[in-house]
């Protein structure tokens, strides 16, 4: 939200960016209350799979991290990288992963990414995972270009919002 402040001051709107920034503010303590009740403590991992490797999002030092496990308080998965700001690897490659949700973002499909992802889906690490083996992989739409921006922020919140009020009622029931 600094970049958003620091264009609004050039374009000398600065009021009418502040007004934004609050409102978005309680738009995420909103979300924040009511994914802590939806999703009770279960964690998540965000995956992007490229047409050359497997890039597993850490918790800091990206607008979408900053976002999901910052602002609305969601709890990372944990791998053995887990203070990583990013982990590029090949799918052979992938780690062992604790979390309840996958979250998979394919990048460059019409490039290979699918390859790499059928890759991945072969690995004993990624059939080993609890989210693969609960049903819970949730593909998501580019959610690291949305990240920067206050509208793709919200828009992130909302698909958030969506797919948790979705989720299985036996996941539900365990929360």
């Amino acid at each position: 939200m600094n970049n958003y402040r620091k264009m609004a001051e050039i374009l000398g709107s600065s009021e009418e960016a502040e007004q934004a920034v609050n409102r978005f503010a309680m738009r995420v303590a909103a979300a924040r209350s009511l994914l802590a009740a939806r999703m009770g403590g279960k964690s998540i991992v965000v995956l992007q799979v490229t047409n050359h490797n497997i890039r597993i999002q850490g918790a800091t030092d990206h607008p979408l991290s900053e976002l999901l496990f910052g602002e609305l308080g969601l709890q990372p998965g944990r791998t053995e990288q887990s203070n990583a700001k990013r982990l590029e690897l090949q799918p052979e490659w992938l780690p062992q992963i604790d979390t309840d949700y996958a979250l998979v973002f394919q990048n460059h499909i019409r490039a290979g990414s699918e390859t790499i992802y059928d890759r991945m889906c072969g690995t004993h690490a990624w059939r080993s995972m609890r989210a693969v083996q609960n049903g819970n992989v949730l593909l998501i739409p580019n959610w690291f270009k949305m990240s920067w921006s206050p509208i793709g922020r919200e828009e992130i919140i909302d698909e958030l919002l969506m797919m948790t009020d979705t989720l299985p009622e036996a996941a539900k029931e365990s929360q």
